[in-house]
């Protein structure tokens, strides 16, 4: 809630006790209109967070896209190589489950 709208709560508020003292009509008149003026904030409030909810959402869908754009890529990128060299990312693939195997099967 922003300055303006607690200082027009905090006026609403004033006029009312003001208003309690005088008459009757000028009441309902001052409720009408002040609970007009909370209604407008709040309506105003509600659609600023809906607005930003739905900015925040087409970001999270861009990054979605994109990662999953890069993923493809990369994917792509990786069986292309693996295609055009075969025995080199076999050969790669070998030496890599030996060392790990080494590393991980020795006992201290």
């Amino acid at each position: 809630m922003t300055k303006q709208d607690t200082k027009k709560i905090n006026d609403a508020l004033e006029m009312l006790n003001q208003a309690a003292q005088g008459k009757k009509e000028d009441f309902s008149k001052l409720l009408t209109d002040k609970f007009g003026d909370l209604k407008k904030a709040f309506h105003d409030m509600e659609s600023d967070v809906s607005d930003e909810a739905s900015e925040g959402l087409e970001k999270l869908k861009s990054l979605r896209d994109s990662a999953v754009g890069h993923t493809k890529d990369t994917a792509a990128s990786v069986d292309k190589k693996v295609h055009d060299a075969p025995w080199i990312s076999l050969g790669l693939t070998l030496v890599t489950a030996v060392a790990l195997g080494v590393l991980l099967g020795k006992k201290n």
